[in-house]
């Protein structure tokens, strides 16, 4: 059964550029453009991980999180944010429970990304 990723951010470019980053590693991908959005579709999806940006309208990222998870508690995360440096960021996402390594500074590369998801323990298998 294929990981299913979650790929969550207000920004189109971003949500493409992450898109086509893990377009050759075997996931079965959704989308959604915001929080609110994520947590709806998560319901129905019920993905492995989320790949979500933090700073959204309406509904930012460790609040989805903190959503998502009280249905799916075993849900990982790799939040990303030009904010990661900020310790309020680090904070709250350690609040919840997550691994620093886990909060991504924007802008990152791939390497970093696939790093991510290795340690959440969905290693990219295809070559990059």
């Amino acid at each position: 059964m294929p990981v299913k990723l979650l790929i969550v951010d207000d920004d189109p470019g971003t949500v493409e550029f992450l898109e086509k980053m893990v377009s050759r590693c075997n996931f079965e991908t959704r989308v959604a453009h915001g929080g609110i959005q994520a947590v709806s579709l998560a319901r129905d999806f019920r993905p492995n991980c989320v790949l979500t940006g933090v700073v959204m309208p309406n509904m930012g990222g460790f609040e989805e999180a903190k959503e998502i998870l009280k249905f799916l508690p075993n849900c990982r995360f790799i939040l990303m944010s030009g904010n990661a440096h900020l310790q309020e960021f680090q904070d709250e996402h350690f609040a919840l429970g997550f691994d620093q390594k886990l909060l991504l500074p924007k802008p990152f590369n791939p390497a970093e990304l696939f790093a991510a998801l290795k340690l959440v323990g969905f290693p990219c298998t295809a070559p990059i």
